[in-house]
């Protein structure tokens, strides 16, 4: 473990006052600290060039091994939105033939693979979030990929690759589910029908036949071939903890000010709030499956229900018909988004949260 950067990460989460910061200051108070703690010399300028000249205009920093261009860095304030930024910064790459590149507010760094084929989106392999996330965890992202050795040796590059890898092949099932389950519902295949009938029959006693089964199968909702495909998603995490334990980070007296989901922002509102848009979203993008929701439990309530009477405090998630329990704290929405997200095969850092 880099001790020198983990003491970094600390020092960052704990002092409030970034979030606030210019993007000069950030540079100063964040970025620069954690660029050196991963060995990378600021006052040389063969290893950091400050506003790298690009046609067309510059770049924040430039990594370099060797004179040669390695990881290009553009770096925003706190509250600035990135998205708008991500096009310009894979152009710049791109034409200069640099490998990697990161675009940060300097709490969450979003990195890439500007060489790949693809849109931007298909180009990004994760995102760090230095404020929220796990501190070794972040530790190890930041050296896997972005440490000075292992970006002169070409293992950061590799890294990077397995990752984009591992969340296109998981896209390309995300993508392929709808379609194989509508397939399977359209013109029902006989091993699925069977095994319905032999559940059917372990459940009840009873039998209820071949056409019976094909006739249920058929009202099965359906997704669209119209649904645009799914942005990369990572391999599953780890199976989440059970209970009401909360995140590892604090949000108590803190408000969302928005978050993040898939390049997408929602502004505003609350912490349940929050939770209801985002489980809404995960209907959408999960409706034949998001009765896996009802699994999820604390140690005396369900966080899900189709029935309200089984909440403390319920709440509607639009018209899914489902509700969730609302009786809350921050700590404990945040803990629901995480486990909420892994029931669908999502990593904690695809959801950025940002507070006041």
């Amino acid at each position: 473990m880099n001790d020198r950067l983990t003491a970094e990460i600390e020092r960052i989460r704990k002092d409030a006052r970034i979030q606030d910061l210019q993007e000069a200051n950030v540079k100063d108070v964040v970025i620069k600290p954690v660029l050196e703690a991963l060995n990378w010399k600021m006052s040389n300028i063969s290893e950091v060039w400050a506003e790298y000249p690009v046609p067309g205009g510059s770049v924040d920093y430039a990594l370099r091994i060797d004179d040669r261009n390695k990881v290009f860095l553009e770096a925003k304030r706190p509250r600035e939105e990135l998205g708008s930024h991500q096009e310009q910064l894979l152009n710049y790459s791109f034409k200069e033939g640099v490998q990697l590149a990161v675009l940060t507010n300097g709490l969450a760094w979003w990195l890439y693979l500007p060489l790949r084929e693809g849109s931007w989106e298909q180009r990004w392999f994760t995102t760090i979030d230095l404020r929220n996330e796990d501190v070794p965890q972040t530790a190890t992202c930041l050296t896997d990929f972005l440490l000075k050795e292992n970006v002169g040796s070409g293992v950061a590059v590799k890294n990077a690759e397995s990752r984009l890898s591992r969340l296109r092949a998981t896209r390309k099932i995300q993508e392929t589910l709808p379609k194989a389950w509508a397939e399977l519902v359209d013109g029902p295949d006989d091993m699925l029908v069977d095994l319905l009938d032999e559940k059917v029959a372990e459940l009840c006693g009873e039998k209820a036949g071949r056409e019976h089964i094909k006739r249920f199968l058929t009202t099965l909702p359906k997704f669209p071939s119209s649904q645009p495909p799914l942005p990369p998603k990572p391999d599953p995490p780890l199976p989440p903890k059970t209970g009401d334990e909360g995140p590892r980070i604090s949000y108590t007296g803190k408000k969302p000010q928005s978050f993040i989901f898939q390049g997408q922002r929602y502004e505003g509102g609350n912490w349940i709030q929050m939770l209801v848009a985002l489980s809404e979203r995960m209907y959408r993008l999960h409706r034949v499956e998001f009765d896996k929701v009802l699994e999820l439990k604390g140690k005396k309530r369900p966080y899900f229900s189709r029935n309200p009477a089984e909440l403390v405090k319920s709440k509607p998630i639009g018209r899914t018909g489902f509700h969730l329990e609302s009786n809350l704290s921050a700590d404990g929405v945040v803990n629901v988004t995480h486990l909420l997200l892994a029931q669908f095969g999502y990593f904690p850092d695809e959801l950025v949260i940002e507070t006041t």
